[in-house]
């Protein structure tokens, strides 16, 4: 099935075989099946593959360079439960609808090869150097194709050249997260002018990390404060104690932004209030 696929997603991808894997590496790498003397021209466009673990081995690592978008995912937080429910549910109840289709995608790829990188490779050649200052290596493989990811922020952001708006997306081909959190850090600065309408979310992350959660925190924080606990006080307060604790988890209090900090005293005072309100019934 893989063979005549164009769109493809792999579970697992680091429990294969040796065998398995080297299999995937020429389809991935050539877009062809080898089988014996016979050799299968595959349409493969899109490959998506998850895994629990990234691999340590220097040969597994190599495979997954073929890989040039990393994207890391965090358990739901407390405060988002109601979302991650209402989004499941919505999920498990509605038929699936495409929202694209392969001609929409060629028409994409289309665009973005027209891109003149030269726009913005001084830019880019820049950023490398201060990412190989900062001790982020990146292969010569995963430097090139970076382009492809600029070129196409560039055309979903209804550009038809790219900008130093669409830098972002070199996040998005550092390998590990943790380098990915030290790249955010290191070009912090060029980021600034990030902008793109139709993966606002995308580049918020990418390009301000701390401060694009802290955003969405206070958005959430705010919504719960202005509802007010209505008839359910009991889960209102654990939500707002949720939020708190997700803000303690993820910030050092010598670095939270000004707006998290005062929306941080909001929920502080408003739980405190409540303890003080049971304590006093309590007495009576």
């Amino acid at each position: 099935m893989l063979p005549e696929a164009e769109v493809a997603f792999l579970d697992e991808i680091f429990l294969g075989s040796t065998a398995i894997l080297n299999t995937l590496l020429g389809l991935l790498q050539e877009r062809v099946f080898r089988r014996g003397h016979s050799i299968l021209t595959c349409p493969l466009r899109i490959c998506v593959a998850a895994t629990n673990k990234m691999p340590e081995s220097d040969n597994l690592a190599a495979f997954a360079d073929r890989f040039l978008v990393h994207v890391f995912t965090e358990s739901i937080p407390d405060s988002r439960l109601e979302d991650l429910l209402a989004g499941g549910w919505s999920f498990d109840n509605h038929s699936l609808t495409a929202d694209a289709t392969m001609g929409d995608i060629d028409t994409l790829a289309e665009l973005a090869t027209r891109c003149d990188m030269s726009v913005v490779r001084g830019r880019l050649a820049h950023c490398i150097r201060k990412l190989r200052a900062a001790g982020l290596v990146l292969s010569d493989r995963r430097l090139v194709k970076m382009q492809r990811l600029i070129a196409a922020a560039a055309v979903l952001g209804g550009r038809t050249d790219p900008s130093e708006a669409d830098l972002w997306a070199i996040i998005l081909a550092i390998p590990s997260k943790e380098e990915q959190e030290a790249a955010r850090e290191c070009l912090s600065s060029i980021f600034q002018p990030s902008e793109n309408a139709t993966l606002s979310y995308a580049v918020e992350d990418a390009s301000l990390g701390p401060l694009a959660r802290a955003t969405n925190i206070i958005k959430v924080a705010r919504r719960l404060l202005n509802d007010g606990p209505g008839q359910h006080r009991d889960e209102w307060l654990l939500s707002l104690e949720g939020v708190a604790r997700e803000i303690d988890a993820g910030f050092a209090p010598g670095n939270l932004p000004v707006e998290l900090k005062d929306v941080r005293a909001m929920l502080v005072e408003q739980l405190i209030d409540d303890e003080d309100q049971k304590a006093e019934a309590s007495s009576l």
